[in-house]
């Protein structure tokens, strides 16, 4: 069966089979009687696309400002970003792995969340 066909209580999460959609039906959960009636409503829409893809943007940018290895020894503490690591690289005469290191961290994570976009924006116009 198709989870296009199955809705679940937001409360217990029991599963039901989506019934027709008939104007003034109240559909009640049979284990805990929340009810069930939005759940005809739940389809992605733009807002839904456009705040999942705002949310994986502020999570890119925050975690690129945050330390990816901190190293605490006797009583001393170094920490480094993974800009830091590029220069790190750069400064070592590794411009190659600098270069990778750099272009992989500044695409990877903008291009998975212009993916997430498109897909979303997809399942939203397509629905």
């Amino acid at each position: 069966m198709e989870s296009t066909h199955l809705i679940a209580c937001h409360e217990c999460d029991r599963v039901f089979r989506r019934p027709p959609p008939l104007e003034g039906l109240n559909v009640r959960c049979s284990r805990c009687a929340s009810d069930l009636s939005s759940a005809h409503l739940a389809r992605p829409t733009l807002d839904n696309a456009a705040a999942m893809a705002v949310a994986a943007l502020i999570t890119l940018v925050i975690a690129q400002c945050f330390p990816i290895i901190a190293l605490k020894a006797q009583g001393m503490t170094s920490q480094a970003t993974l800009l830091d690591a590029v220069s790190s690289l750069w400064a070592g005469h590794m411009g190659v792995v600098a270069a990778v290191v750099f272009f992989t961290r500044r695409f990877q994570g903008s291009s998975a969340t212009h993916c997430l976009g498109c897909v979303a924006w997809d399942k939203a116009t397509n629905t």
